[in-house]
This record gives structure tokens, C-alpha cells and sequence, in this order.
């Protein structure tokens, strides 16, 4: 019923956020074009890194503990010192984007006049981590609905945002909006508070800072941190290998690819993040947590392989409707991508694990391996296949993390382990 539940309200979410990225696509492609699609994806780039590194590195630990401890007292002071070190990471990196935003402008974004984008970002930056830690408490409390109105309300505003400074400014305007999207949340979390939320004042009244809680997210910090680096520079240098082989306008149609990926993972993301996470971290046993893997994959893998079905058969129509028709050269390399989906969200069920049990160790090596294998792959086959070559990379490397996902969870998830109640996951 849970499951049901936070499946209906996921899937409202991620509706409204796919509705959101078709509008905001055809925003970019008509005003931008496939040239200021990569340019995006730069900002983007700098974004994820940069909010990752300003709080984002603790967001799933903050999940994790919140749904652990079940003491009020002591839930207090897991909130207040999640929205300490956020504050402190913040302020921080907001602060060394503003002092170098013009080479930042120059040396990762190829342009500066986009420092106003970098200024706009480190403004951004303390908003948006306080957003994201208040939301990342409220998952943790499966306060899901809460979320939900979020997301949807801060849609229509972030659309309207972007089709205004798009139009009027082009590229500029479109990556200033990408910047401050997540500081649009900010308003609309703290109403949500207002009415549900009486945890934050308790927090900050009765919650203390607990080293021990510092440390325990420090763990998580260390696994987005790694993953923070190496998938946007993943991304990034695939990118110049497609701009470099190709074209810039080739590597416009690839992250405009890459874009509509991951709108269609983030239908399966929503679930894994918002149902699975807190129910991986609160299982203690291995019979408990392969129920929920087997739940997740009885219930996930078969509606994203229909879904990426769905996308190979109507490639050819959904193509010009979400883009324009320069953007039809994607049709073949689209297929590929859509398989990879499916790979991908079935090895992320598993990877999730890796996140709940905390097992650090496993995680970075395992970011680090496959987002150099992403990068070599791409080497390899881009200038032999072009953009389909990239998106070969993606589904091989997707494959085979997968694999190797499953080499290390078979014996642990195995019956015969789990048969034992009192068996601990390591």
C-alpha cells in the first residue's frame, strides 16, 4: 500500500517534471539550437558540481539517518546538524564561485560573457542547499506528499522564467535560469513547512550538533563527493570528444539526448529515491533487503523496458514535437540510449544498496571504474560511429556495471544468507 501510494505520488511528480523538461527542450531548440545545447550542458555541469559540493554531498546521508533514528530528540539533532554543515558548505562555495566566476566563465563555459551566469549561480547556491536539505529531511520523514507540492508549484514559475529570459537573451538567459532553478524551490519549501513541517522549529530549538552525526554524513559526503566529480566530468569530456570528432553542433545533439535520457530515468529514480532509499537503509537483515531488491526489480525493470520500447517505436514522431526536425539526426543513436535506460535503472536498484549500508569503499571505486570506462568507450567508438557511438558507450558501460553490481549482491542477497533474519549486510 506504501509502495502504491509513493508510486502515485512519484509518478505525479515526475509527470509534471517531464512535462516540464518537453517544454523546457523546445525552449532550448528553438532558441538556443543545437549549439547552445551544449553549452547548457556545461552549465548544468558546473551546477551539479558545484550544488553537490555546497550540501548536496549529504543529501542521501541526511535520508538515511532521518529514517534510521526514530527518537524524536535525537532526529532533531540529525536536522540541525544537516542544516549546520549545509549552511557552512554553502556559504562557502558561493563564496569561491563569486571570487573566480570570470575564469570559471572562461575556463569551463567557454565564454565571459556568461559570468553573469557564475555570479547568478553563487547567489543561487545557499537557497538551493537550504531547499534541498529541508526536502531531503522530509523523504526521510516520507513526507512525500509535501515534496510533491514543491515540485509541481515551482514548475510553472521556473517554465515561465525561461521562456522569458530565452527568448529575450538566448543562451545567456537560458543557463541563468538552469542556475537559479533550485533557488526557486526555497518559497515554496518553506510554505510547505509552515504546514506540516513543526520538526524544523523543534530542531533548531531542541537539536544539537552530534559529532557523530557529522561523521556518519562525512561517509555519504565522500560517496557524492566521487560521484559528484566523476559523472559531470564524465559527461563533460564525452561532450568535447563528440564536439571534437564531430561538431559542436554534434555535441548539441548528444546532450540533447543525454537530456531526454535522463527525463525518461528520472520517472524510475523518483521511486527508487523516495520509496526504496529510506526502505533499504531502515532493513537490518539480508532477508528484509532482498524482498525490497526483489520488489524493486519485480516492479521497476519490466515498466522501464516497456517505456524505452515505447521510445524506439515512436522516435520518429516524438523527435520534432520535443525538439525540431534538425534534431532528427538522433533517431538511431535515441534507440541505443533508450536500451542503455533500461540498464541503467535496472544496476541502480542494486547501487542503491551501496548508498543505504553506506559501503563506502565499494561506491567510489565503482564511480570512479565506470565513469572512466564511459570516457574510454566513447574514445573508442565516436569516431568510429559518431553520436551512436556514444550512446554504445553508455549502454556498455551500463551493462556492465550491472553485471558487476550483481557479482558483488549474489552471495550477499543470496536465499540462502537471507534465510537468516539476523544476518547483517556488509
Amino acid at each position: 500500500m506504501e509502495l502504491g501510494r509513493t508510486a502515485v505520488l512519484s509518478a505525479i511528480l515526475t509527470g509534471v517534471r517531464l512535462l516540464s523538461g518537453f517544454i523546457s527542450n523546445k525552449i532550448f531548440a528553438i532558441y538556443i539550437g543545437p549549439g547552445g545545447f551544449a553549452t547548457i550542458g556545461n552549465v548544468g555541469n558546473l551546477v551539479a558540481i558545484s550544488s553537490s559540493a555546497a550540501g548536496g554531498l549529504v543529501q542521501g546521508g541526511i535520508v538515511k539517518l532521518v529514517a534510521e533514528v526514530k527518537d524524536e530528540a535525537e532526529r532533531d539533532s540529525v536536522v540541525f546538524t544537516a542544516l549546520v554543515i549545509t549552511a557552512a558548505l554553502s556559504l562557502a562555495v558561493a563564496l569561491m564561485v563569486f571570487v573566480f566566476r570570470e575564469p570559471l566563465a572562461i575556463a569551463l563555459l567557454g565564454d565571459i560573457d556568461l559570468v553573469v551566469v557564475c555570479t547568478a549561480l553563487s547567489v543561487a547556491l545557499p537557497l538551493s542547499g537550504l531547499a534541498s536539505t529541508i526536502q531531503s529531511v522530509q523523504n526521510g520523514r516520507r513526507e512525500i506528499g509535501a515534496i510533491v507540492v514543491a515540485g509541481v508549484a515551482v514548475t510553472p514559475l521556473i517554465l515561465l522564467l525561461l521562456f522569458f529570459l530565452a527568448s529575450r537573451f538566448g543562451v545567456v538567459g537560458a543557463a541563468t535560469v538552469t542556475t537559479a532553478a533550485g533557488a526557486l524551490m526555497l518559497p515554496i519549501v518553506a510554505l510547505t513547512v509552515l504546514r506540516s513541517g513543526r520538526w524544523v522549529s523543534a530542531a533548531i530549538r531542541g537539536g544539537r550538533f552530534q559529532a557523530t552525526y557529522a561523521w556518519r554524513l562525512g561517509a555519504f559526503a565522500l560517496m557524492a563527493a566521487t560521484s559528484a566529480l566523476c559523472v559531470p566530468a564524465s559527461q563533460y569530456l564525452v561532450r568535447m570528444i563528440v564536439a571534437s570528432e564531430i561538431s559542436i553542433t554534434g555535441a548539441g545533439l548528444w546532450q540533447a539526448m543525454w537530456r531526454l535520457s535522463e527525463m525518461h530515468a528520472s520517472v524510475f529514480v523518483s521511486v527508487l529515491t523516495f520509496y526504496f532509499l529510506p526502505r533499504y537503509a531502515e532493513c537490518s537483515d539480508a532477508a528484509s533487503l532482498r524482498l525490497e531488491v526483489s520488489k524493486a526489480f519485480r516492479y521497476i525493470v519490466p515498466a522501464v523496458v516497456a517505456s524505452a520500447g515505447l521510445i524506439i517505436v515512436i522516435r520518429d514522431t516524438i523527435i520534432p514535437i520535443l525538439f525540431t526536425n534538425e534534431f532528427l539526426a538522433l533517431r538511431n543513436a535515441l534507440a541505443i540510449q533508450a536500451a542503455g535506460d533500461v540498464a541503467k535503472i535496472a544496476s541502480w536498484i542494486l547501487a542503491f544498496i551501496l548508498i543505504a549500508k553506506t559501503m563506502t569503499a565499494y561506491f567510489v571505486i565503482l564511480e570512479i571504474a565506470f565513469s572512466f570506462l564511459f570516457v574510454v568507450l566513447a574514445a573508442v567508438l565516436v569516431p568510429r560511429l559518431g553520436i551512436e557511438g556514444a550512446a554504445w558507450a553508455y549502454l556498455g558501460m551500463y551493462v556492465t556495471y550491472l553485471g558487476t553490481l550483481a557479482a558483488l549482491f549474489w552471495r550477499r542477497l543470496s536465499p540462502q544468507r537471507a534465510s537468516s533474519a539476523g544476518q547483517q549486510i556488509r
